[in-house]
Parts: C-alpha cells; structure tokens; sequence
C-alpha cells in the first residue's frame, strides 16, 4: 500500500510544470520529498513551491505533518534508495531512522 501512495504522490509531483522528476519516501507522519527541476524553471525550492508539494501530498494521503523538500541530487539518490528498499523492509524503525536521517540533512541545508 505505501508503495502504490508514493507513486501516486510522484506522479502529482511530476505533472507540474517545473518539476521532471520526483522521489518520495514517506513513513509514519513525515515524507521527505526530491525535485529535480525543468531546465527552464529557475525557482529552487521556495515558499510556493513548498506550499504545492503539501497540497499534492494532502490530496493523495492526510496525516503527514513534516514534509521536507530538496532538489539535491545526492539526497534525492539517498530517497529513491531508500524507497527501493521498502518493498523489501520488515523492519519500520530501521525505515523511520533512515527517513530522519534524510529528513535532518535537509533541514541541515534550508537553514
């Protein structure tokens, strides 16, 4: 089920015009999101944005509180990663503390 909920996330993502590519983890209340933008659009990721990515999500899911979004590729191949590996996880605490990790590392580098 959390599989199918992030592709649906992803492909609401990946409709706007900005953005060419997405990767979404989510566990628990909290989603770490990665963008990776159209050449054309030279926004980053802003308030806007920020408020459209939380938009989408709420569409598809409720419940999740902590969004964090980058447009770093390093930390968007760390969430595809990590998303890859959820089909294949038993443990969820393992999952949440990656997540956190992940979710961390771009507070880390907003602020």
């Amino acid at each position: 089920k959390a599989r199918r909920v992030i592709e649906q996330i992803e492909e609401e993502l990946e409709r706007l015009s900005e953005v060419d590519d997405a990767e979404v983890v989510i566990a628990g209340s909290k989603a770490a999101v990665a963008l990776e933008f159209d050449d054309q659009y030279q926004g980053g990721v802003d308030d806007r944005l920020r408020g459209i990515v939380k938009e989408r999500i709420d569409s598809v899911i409720s419940g999740i509180s902590t969004v964090a979004i980058t447009a770093d590729e390093g930390v968007m191949d760390a969430i595809e990663s990590l998303g890859e590996r959820l089909d294949t996880m038993s443990d969820m605490t393992a999952l949440q503390s990656d997540l956190d990790a992940i979710i961390k590392k771009i507070n880390g580098m907003n602020a």
